[in-house]
This record gives structure tokens, sequence and C-alpha cells, in this order.
């Protein structure tokens, strides 16, 4: 059962970032939207965290924008918009796999 929790928050987060590059490249809204909503359980999670407590809640945020961006045609924004959560993804797999805990 402990292995439940990480197998859904990373394909959550694999997904979710298919689904932006996806929505961003065919300037399809819709799933920028859908990759946020399935990004923003890891953020809440993390964001429940006293060390980041109020920071990785935006992330999803900054997907939300992307797509409004998509929709108003505007490809370069959504890229840009799009990179808080590459960083942040990148961010936790540099921690897991490395066992970092920062204190």
């Amino acid at each position: 059962m402990d292995i439940l929790i990480p197998i859904l928050f990373w394909s959550s987060i694999l997904l979710s970032l298919a689904l932006s590059v996806l929505g961003a490249v065919k300037g399809k809204y819709w799933l920028l939207l859908t990759g946020a909503v399935l990004f923003l359980p890891i953020c809440y999670y993390f964001n429940g965290s006293p060390v980041f407590h109020g920071y990785f809640i935006y992330v999803p945020a900054f997907q939300v924008m992307g797509a409004a961006a998509v929709r108003q045609g505007r490809k370069v924004w959504a890229w840009l918009l799009l990179a808080p959560a590459f960083l942040t993804a990148i961010w936790f797999f540099t921690f897991a796999t490395l066992n970092l805990v920062p204190e």
C-alpha cells in the first residue's frame, strides 16, 4: 500500500506534463486545463509541508494561465507559463531519486 501513493503521484505528474505539452503544440487549451487538474494533488500535498507552505499551490495556476494564452493564440507565453510545472517536476524527481529531504 505504501507504493500506491508514489505511483499515483508520479503517473499524474507525467500525464499532466504530457497533456500540457500536447495542448501547447496542438493549440488545445482544454488539454492544459486537464494537465493543471492532474498536477493539483501533488502540489496540494507538498503545500501542506511547513517548509513549502503556500508556494506549490500556484504551479497549477501557471498551467491555467498557459491555457488562457493558448486560447488567445499566444503559444510562446504558454510555453513560458509551463516552465514552473516542468521545473517542479524536475525538482520532485531530483529529490526523490537522491533521497534528499530539505530541512
